[in-house]
């Protein structure tokens, strides 16, 4: 059988691929060689029909039905205590909903408050749905730097990856009380476990602990952008069994200091334009998403006929119109790419002004090489993809303090200012290009040959050479046909036999895995075969925050 593997150099900047067909071994040739690529697996996931949820707060069955008569959503979101009204609109019926309720044990109800049952089961099951017709929210937002879930939280400073990984699991699990709730299945709960996400380093990290269905937060400059968030997160639902995934949509804009509104002539007071929402949805539904959520928001507020909508009511509207009724049936993202990134990596995406540096684990931890080699990967597929959320050169709200940093509040200020002059927020918006359209999903070294098979490509982004079990399965992967990517830098006598290609004389063997490295080199320079890295920006000092909504 055709034996098909690509090597890449080992100085994750510079690339040196080469073909390797039943051929004898041989040294690692330099420059580019052709690699061919087995015809495309087609990747399936359980059919599921796109959803849209509205978010209510209080009693909001009148809000919640206006929105779906308006055409803005096919599902609604509720807080505690479900009304009579909500009931009515719930109990027998299959409307998509999701149940907005923290457990009590969490201790976090300061930061949501009427968002706490404490007989959800009881609540849930006086409906009369199905379990998987029902979605607990959980754990809204829980993987924060800042705020009431992370109050607590042992710090992984300094620690290797698979110590952070082990201890941030057994937070949740343990010191927040959420083992009973994760280890049950849904027919033992009475309802699907849905986990919302900040860092797009958390949707794996949720599948494990026992979410069944996962939301990565976006539309926010205090997490990472939407792409290549959309990698990580569909990779990890793929990884778990084609578990379900979406979209949360907040509306919040950290630079001026408030969710997307509108004065009485329809125009921008503060938060994002209706133009990111509108890219943003449109993405996530051609990338595969099964929900977009979308947080609470006014959609009627500044609309310029009576009863109609503002700018992002109609945002929201037509893309609705696009997904729920003119095309239903979404069909499958072709995704011909894996990367494979180390499990317990927590790599987060750079973005913004204040998380441009190579940090990991809430910025406590440095880089790998793996992990650098992964951000050098979205770089050359998602251009620019760390200006999600940052300052664009030239800003004209950008103020500069007495010690050389941005002087936050006056920079927010001008920013508001800026729009009640009439400024174009657009240009303040930046988003990254897809240089191949969704053609990635971002896995870790967990993932088993039934999911590599399904990819014509595999991209090994690891700090050193693969494991046991993932080389046994990288190697019945090749021998099948598919097209493996490694580099120099995990090389080991394993994958020389597997690939036939011997290390060049004089190479240095890979470092065994190992916790935290003591050093990093700095990228090598672009050239025209080189996958680098810009320089990271230098940052201004901002205080760590909890995530906002």
């Amino acid at each position: 059988m055709v034996r098909t593997v690509a090597l890449v150099a080992a100085a994750v900047a510079a690339v040196t691929v080469v073909s390797v067909v039943n051929r004898p071994a041989a040294p690692v040739p330099e420059g580019i060689v052709q690699v061919p690529s087995r015809a495309p697996v087609p990747i399936t996931t359980p059919a599921r029909p796109f959803v849209m949820f509205t978010e209510v707060y209080g009693d909001g069955a009148d809000l919640a039905q206006r929105r779906l008569d308006q055409g803005l959503a096919n599902g609604v979101s509720v807080h505690p205590d479900v009304s009579p009204a909500e009931h009515a609109m719930l109990a027998g019926t299959d409307l998509p909903f999701v149940y907005f309720s923290v457990p009590e044990e969490a201790g976090v109800a300061e930061c949501y408050p009427a968002s706490t049952d404490p007989d959800t089961a009881g609540t849930v099951a006086g409906l009369r749905r199905p379990p998987s017709a029902v979605i607990r929210l959980g754990m809204p937002e829980f993987d924060q730097s800042g705020g009431c879930w992370s109050r607590g939280r042992p710090s992984v400073d300094g620690l290797s990856d698979a110590q952070a990984y082990a201890t941030w699991a057994d937070y949740y699990l343990t010191a927040k009380g959420l083992r009973p709730y994760l280890t049950q299945t849904a027919d033992q709960r009475g309802y699907l476990w849905a986990s919302l996400c900040g860092y797009a380093f958390c949707p794996q990290y949720a599948y494990d602990i026992g979410s069944d269905v996962v939301l990565l937060e976006r539309n926010n400059d205090e997490v990472s952008g939407l792409t290549p968030g959309l990698a990580m997160v569909r990779g990890a639902s793929r990884q778990n069994g084609g578990k379900p995934w979406g979209i949360d949509f907040s509306t919040y804009r950290y630079w001026n200091r408030g969710p997307t509104v509108f004065d009485e002539t329809g125009r921008l007071v503060t938060g994002w334009s209706p133009s990111t929402f509108e890219r943003n949805m449109y993405a996530a539904f051609m990338g595969g998403a099964d929900i977009v959520h979308n947080e609470a928001a006014d959609y009627e507020s500044g609309a310029t006929t009576p009863g109609g909508l503002n700018p992002l009511g109609r945002a929201v509207a037509e893309f609705a119109d696009f997904a729920l009724r003119r095309h239903t049936d979404r069909g499958t993202p072709e995704v011909p790419v894996a990367v494979v990134q180390d499990h317990s990596s927590g790599f987060e995406p750079r973005y913004g002004a204040f998380d441009q540096a190579p940090q990991k684990w809430y910025r406590l931890n440095p880089y790998t090489p793996g992990d650098t080699m992964l951000d050098a990967l979205l770089h050359v597929a998602y251009p620019g993809y760390e200006t999600w959320g940052s300052i664009v050169p030239g800003a004209p709200w950008y103020v500069e303090g007495a010690d050389g940093h941005i002087d936050v509040e006056a920079s927010q200020n001008a920013y508001r200012a800026a729009l009640a002059a009439g400024a174009d927020p657009r240009q303040w918006e930046p988003m990254p290009s897809t240089r191949w359209g969704e053609s990635l999903d971002v896995l870790t070294d967990r993932a088993r040959l039934d999911t590599l098979s399904r990819y014509p490509v595999v991209v090994l982004s690891t700090t050193g050479p693969p494991g046991p079990d993932l080389l046994a399965d990288l190697t019945a992967y090749v021998q099948d046909g598919g097209t493996l990517v490694v580099s120099t830098a995990q090389f080991t006598d394993a994958l020389a036999a597997l690939t036939g290609v011997r290390r060049p004389a004089g190479a240095a063997r890979p470092p065994a895995r190992s916790g935290r490295p003591t050093a990093r080199r700095a990228p090598s320079p672009a050239t025209a075969t080189t996958w680098s890295t810009p320089g990271p920006p230098t940052s201004s000092r901002r205080p760590r925050t909890a995530t906002r909504c």
